[in-house]
């Protein structure tokens, strides 16, 4: 559970860079992730690039409505069938999820700052 934890916390940290950079800058921040992931362990790599896929296949593809779940509320679910754990006890999956849309806020705070930060360095 702890390695798809792991993938699940990486496919957060990756939504954050695509969402909140742009070109070059997007392409470096996940270069660098990428590889840092690489070097410390490679089994985790592929496997992350694996997940990576499929939780960003359910981000997008998600239909909710309105005032319905969140899109981080069907990546949760589909971390509970990774895990075999599907479903999810209700409490763990609304905890996950919300912690999970706390860390995405955090995120995309940090790289939209990073992401000015280095445009200014850029030009």
């Amino acid at each position: 559970m702890a390695s798809e934890l792991f993938n699940l916390k990486m496919f957060f940290v990756d939504l954050a860079i695509y969402e909140n950079t742009d070109g070059s800058i997007r392409d470096q921040f996940r270069d660098q992730l990428f590889a840092l992931v690489q070097k410390v362990d490679v089994t985790a790599f592929k496997n992350m690039i694996s997940r990576q896929a499929s939780y960003g296949d359910t981000y997008i593809n998600c239909s909710f409505p309105e005032n319905g779940p969140s899109r981080e509320y069907y990546v949760v679910k589909r971390f509970g069938e990774f895990v075999e754990a599907d479903p999810l006890d209700p409490v763990i999956h609304m905890a996950l999820t919300h912690c999970a849309t706390i860390e995405l806020v955090s995120l995309n705070h940090l790289f939209k700052g990073l992401n000015d930060k280095f445009r200014l360095v850029e030009s």
